[in-house]
């Protein structure tokens, strides 16, 4: 079946069975202090990415331009700034990404990016033309 965002409705202009996904991964910070993560939200304002990472983040690998997914199990979609800089302070910490996929060698078609936001995706060698991103938030 196709993914679903959190209301169980596919998600919209998207056909993942076309678009390879990563597989979520979990990293727990038990010290306190900063993670060393830059955040930012996507386009539609539902999800936060991580822009940038260095210090704890980066010691244990957080990917860069992953989308969080949940902090300590709690869905992190929809959540305000605030909300999300208060969680990230919070030790123990889990953090659940996304890291971006790696479309490296992808053979995309317009149609595959149609509507679709892809603000994690890493895009170099995907062969792309002009007509492929038409519609596509990047």
């Amino acid at each position: 079946p196709p993914e679903a965002d959190r209301g169980g409705e596919p998600l919209a202009g998207q056909d993942v069975q076309r678009l390879p996904l990563s597989e979520p991964r979990s990293f727990t910070f038990e010290e306190a202090g900063p993670l060393g993560i830059t955040t930012d939200e996507s386009f539609d304002g539902k999800v936060w990415f991580i822009k940038a990472v260095k210090g704890a983040a980066l010691e244990q690998g957080v990917p860069r331009m992953s989308v969080i997914l949940a902090l300590n199990g709690s869905d992190a979609s929809g959540l305000a700034r605030d909300e999300l800089r208060a969680m990230l302070k919070v030790r123990p910490l889990t953090l659940t990404v996304r890291p971006p996929a790696d479309l490296r060698g992808e053979q995309l078609e317009g149609r595959d990016l149609q509507g679709v936001a892809l603000p994690a995706a890493m895009l170099a060698g995907a062969n792309l033309k002009g007509s492929d991103l038409r519609g596509a938030d990047l």
